[in-house]
């Protein structure tokens, strides 16, 4: 068994796959060798066995397509490594995805996010209130996801990036000169790729000011944060909002906020879909998917 992941923890790093996958795959490896099956030559109905043994194990359907995704991407590697022929992973390919019923996420509005950072700063103790401000802001307008946002390092972000805009003065178009926040998301994220974020000048004042009076020096990220003191912010905030947004409030909710602001803002998806970060345009277009608040709104500022 141990040859099997090995070869296969090195296929992931290889190709930038999620390192994850290699404890799927060491599990249905398990279970193989506890039921005779030799996994280079598995048939179908003994992977839908393996398929149905998870599923009472009453997962997720996200969970469970984690695991078909896993066991898709080791045969590819067994096959790379000309372990198996290709046939045989046309027959794992039988095995579809389970289809998920999408439902829209919860999102905040800047006046739910304004609430929460005042109450925040007002109650907290563990943390300094200008921190918890700038790290609930700047998660909100940049939309970044969790491991971006504790990738990034300070020198990443730059605090005074200059624009150009057209403006309308005495008749006449010209271009006008202005500032803003950006911060590079560098590898490794989601897409591979990096990018640029942005954030208004307002944040990027406070943050100037949070990096000469509070933390100066840089410690372990761009906010001097680790993954436990982000989670137990996010569980402090969360009591703060409505009722009905509590429950599902999590780090990737500013995610889906800062997606819900640029559908109401721009209508060009394919702007959204860049300052999103999304490989695929139909994740974007998840959000593009209007809801009945969302109708009436419509409605109420267009049709007189």
């Amino acid at each position: 068994m141990n040859n099997y992941v090995t070869m296969f923890h090195n296929y992931l790093m290889i190709h930038n796959y999620s390192n994850m996958y290699t404890y799927y795959v060491k599990n249905y490896i398990l279970y193989c060798n506890d039921n005779e099956i030799h996994v280079t030559k598995v048939t179908y109905e003994q992977l839908s066995s393996y398929i149905l043994y998870v599923t009472n194990k009453k997962y997720s359907k996200n969970y469970l397509n984690i695991i078909i995704k896993a066991i898709r991407s080791f045969y590819r590697c067994l096959l790379d490594n000309n372990l198996i022929n290709t046939n045989m992973l046309d027959e794992i390919k039988k095995i579809k995805m389970l289809k998920i019923d999408r439902k829209r996420p919860v999102y905040i509005t800047r006046e739910e996010l304004s609430d929460m950072i005042d109450m925040g700063m007002s109650f907290c103790t563990f943390i300094d209130p200008l921190k918890l401000k700038v790290i609930l802001t700047f998660l909100f307008y940049t939309g970044v996801r969790k491991g971006e946002f504790l990738n990034l390092k300070r020198e990443d972000i730059n605090l005074k990036e200059e624009v150009h805009r057209q403006v309308v003065r005495s008749n006449k178009i010209t271009l006008a000169k202005y500032y803003m926040g950006s911060a590079t998301i560098r590898i490794p994220t989601k897409t591979k790729e990096e990018r640029k974020v942005y954030f208004p000048l307002g944040l990027a004042k406070e943050l100037q000011k949070y990096y000469d009076e509070v933390e100066p020096h840089q410690d372990t990220n761009a906010f001097n944060i680790t993954v436990r003191q982000l989670l137990h912010i996010i569980s402090f905030v969360k009591d703060f909002l409505p009722k009905e947004k509590r429950d599902h409030f999590s780090v990737h909710t500013f995610r889906h906020s800062f997606a819900m602001m640029l559908v109401q803002k721009i209508g060009d998806i394919r702007k959204a879909q860049k300052l999103l970060g999304h490989k695929s345009i139909n994740s974007t277009l998840f959000y593009y998917d209007p809801d009945e608040e969302m109708i009436k709104q419509v409605y109420s500022e267009n049709i007189k």
